[in-house]
């Protein structure tokens, strides 16, 4: 029952995380609101949720179609656009931009609605992809997490630039989904519950994929 009340989600960025990350929780039947500003092409279609036919299609409405023929009842409200300084935030925000410059901008404005958010459960989530790897932040309205997750957010002329096809895998995508889902479940489990530490909300949660093995990391504050 830990989508009672089938609460609202913003997800922003619809690519390589955003698209499962979508798809996953469209399943569960939360309410999404989703932005992107872009569109398929065929660099990004193997490693992201796209059909075949979806190049040169907007993103945010090929998700949605997909979500909807996947599962009934689909509720998905669709931003053609950039989120940026003007967009409105919500309780639970979901980052799958590839920016680090929209990572802060969104982060910032969640952390400055905080107080009118106090009665509802409130969680920042920021994906991180790289092919064969991916990292899942979650920030509560815990001041200790707020502050530790400052501390990551790099400027983006400090990240290599990557092209799509070596940034996005499919494989790696929907486990970011998967991974994504089952966290905000127990973040809700501990809401309703309103027991904090019955189900484990990690800060930080890893994956390094290679032909050979599978390295986990976990960070817990």
């Amino acid at each position: 029952d830990w989508a009672n009340g089938k609460p609202t989600i913003f997800i922003i960025g619809t690519g390589g995380t955003g698209g499962f990350t979508a798809m996953n929780l469209s399943r569960v039947g939360y309410n999404l609101h989703i932005w992107d500003f872009d569109k398929f092409d065929q660099t990004n279609l193997a490693g992201q949720l796209a059909r075949i036919t979806s190049n040169n299609k907007p993103k945010v409405e090929e998700v949605k179609s997909i979500c909807q023929s996947l599962s009934k009842d689909v509720s998905i409200t669709t931003y053609n656009q950039a989120y940026d300084e003007m967009s409105m935030t919500n309780s639970i925000v979901i980052s799958c931009a590839d920016s680090m410059k929209v990572r802060k901008m969104a982060f910032e404005k969640w952390v400055s609605k905080l107080d009118s958010f106090k009665d509802q459960p409130c969680l920042f989530i920021d994906t991180r992809m790289l092919a064969m790897q991916y990292q899942v932040f979650t920030v509560t309205n815990d001041p200790k997490r707020i502050e530790a997750y400052r501390t990551y957010l790099f400027d983006d002329n400090d990240i290599p630039d990557v092209d799509c096809n070596s940034k996005a895998t499919t494989f790696c995508g929907m486990l970011v989904g998967a991974r994504v889902t089952s966290i905000l479940a127990n973040h809700l489990t501990n809401y309703i519950q309103k027991d904090e530490d019955m189900a484990v909300v990690p800060f930080l949660f890893g994956e390094e994929l290679t032909q050979f093995n599978i390295t986990r990391y976990e960070v817990k504050l």
